[in-house]
């Protein structure tokens, strides 16, 4: 397998494991902390979808950042593009 091939494996595993966070069932913890998420007095839900779309939206902004950072100030530098 190429280097280029297994940069593209790396970032296609990464985005996969960022957009799980931002889904109810995309992770074991997502999905205890909205069925554990009642107040036990009124039972009303609080963790909602909207709570987890919109931090792991943030944490996806936060991962490209840093994919494209280390594009640009590596590895654009490591293959001679400056």
């Amino acid at each position: 397998m190429t280097f280029r091939r297994k940069v593209r494996v790396r970032d296609l595993n990464v985005s996969a494991i960022v957009f799980a966070h931002m889904m109810i069932i995309g992770t074991p913890n997502n999905a205890i902390a909205y069925a554990m998420g009642k107040d036990p007095v009124t039972g009303k839900q609080l963790v909602t979808l909207g709570d987890f779309f919109r931090h792991g939206f943030v944490v996806l902004l936060l991962y490209w950042a840093v994919l494209w950072g280390r594009t640009i100030l590596v590895h654009w530098r490591w293959i001679g593009l400056h």
